[in-house]
């Protein structure tokens, strides 16, 4: 009788363990452009598309900043959000956070599962992540690019010849696609980070 006690008992005990936020080195960049250095939650990459839980110090409140409240955010050695209204993604949540992967002459963003391309003048361009595909080996990797995402690439670098493309050979993930946007600032001359 104790071991089911003992049983029932454990998985209610632990339960605050699961739910503990992960709060990792970073900073919130205010409307005013200040940056205010602090912990970020992290716990949860999906959450920081929609909000930032924030607090200046370990014993703080932490404060929930939504996409609009504040410019951006960053996780130490991880990632940069910037809050941005686009419409091509969530039309009914104009307001986002969105992850800064490159910045340049054209830059790319991810939300989600989407790559937002922005390219001079040009609107945001949506790419959805492609699914992960089962190889006969048994690894998974992401399948190639269809003849969508293939003529939304060829769209995009038409004026850098350098980058060959194929839809056979492209994936669609996320070091392929920074390896690109890279490549084609840098033969268009732009700087980028």
């Amino acid at each position: 009788m104790k071991k089911l006690q003992l049983f029932l008992i454990l998985p209610i005990l632990s339960f605050p363990l699961f739910s503990q936020k992960n709060f990792t080195e970073g900073f919130i960049v205010t409307l005013a452009g200040d940056t205010i250095t602090g912990k970020i939650n992290e716990k949860d990459f999906y959450l920081n598309f929609s909000q930032c839980q924030f607090k200046a110090d370990q014993g703080d409140q932490v404060i929930k900043y939504a996409p609009g409240e504040i410019a951006g955010f960053s996780i130490e050695g991880l990632n940069y959000f910037i809050s941005e209204s686009i419409t091509e993604v969530d039309p009914d949540r104009p307001m986002k956070f969105i992850e800064v992967l490159v910045t340049g002459r054209t830059s790319l963003y991810k939300y989600k599962e989407h790559f937002i391309f922005k390219k001079d003048t040009l609107q945001y361009m949506v790419i959805e992540s492609a699914p992960m595909i089962r190889e006969q080996n048994g690894v998974y990797t992401n399948a190639k690019a269809n003849l969508v995402h293939f003529g939304i690439l060829t769209y995009l670098f038409q004026d850098c010849p350098e980058i060959e493309l194929s839809p056979s050979k492209t994936n669609i993930n996320r070091d392929k696609l920074i390896s690109l946007t890279k490549q084609y600032n840098t033969c268009r001359g732009s700087d980028y980070e």
